[in-house]
């Protein structure tokens, strides 16, 4: 079972971020000729996982899932402790020669069998919930993303790569000349999703 601190950091490989990057990078690619053509045309970073992790909503989501973590984690630690205890008893069983040891030896296994698809059961429920959580972020930042972009006239966002993330999408980006936006992205999303 993954820790609570990896359940709301580091989401397993972030492919709704890595899938966003593209679909901006597609959407916004298909006017670069145009955009490019512009002297005035602007590119902005923006690294969704600091807004995530800063911003109220993004601890607020993390929160609810450390909460829905923990809460199926004490249901979890109670069958273990359970299936402990029934083995336990077992052992004593099989000393002392009980003649109920093999419906006790029968009760262990289907416990078993049910603690492993209740583990099974909580960790879809988790990635579920993980999932729409961030589909609802993902559509709400690039709400804020887009309000940036048309405040200070970028013609391409794209998303700042990531350790958890799989695919590189921004290899370089020189934060001197002011590319990275996600502080005013931040700001932003502050204001919308307070």
């Amino acid at each position: 079972m993954q820790s609570a601190s990896q359940i709301s950091t580091r989401p397993a490989g972030h492919p709704f971020l890595a899938l966003f990057g593209w679909i901006i990078v597609a959407i916004l690619g298909c006017g670069l000729p145009h955009a490019a053509a512009q002297e005035s045309s602007r590119v902005g970073v923006v690294d969704p996982q600091k807004i995530l992790e800063q911003s109220a909503y993004g601890k607020r989501a993390r929160a609810t899932l450390n909460e829905h973590f923990n809460a199926r984690q004490k249901i979890l630690t109670s069958d273990e402790e359970e299936l402990s205890t029934l083995a336990k008893k077992i052992q004593e069983g099989e000393k002392s020669g009980n003649a109920d040891l093999a419906s006790m030896q029968e009760q262990l296994q289907i416990n078993e069998q049910k603690f492993q698809k209740r583990v099974q059961t909580f960790q879809q429920e988790l990635s579920q919930k993980r999932s729409t959580m961030m589909g609802e972020y993902m559509e709400r930042l690039q709400i804020a993303i887009k309000a940036v972009a048309e405040q200070q006239g970028f013609s391409l966002i794209i998303t700042e790569t990531t350790e958890a993330t799989e695919t590189k999408i921004v290899l370089y980006a020189d934060r001197e000349k002011g590319l990275d936006i996600t502080k005013d992205v931040l700001k932003e999303f502050e204001k919308l999703y307070p």
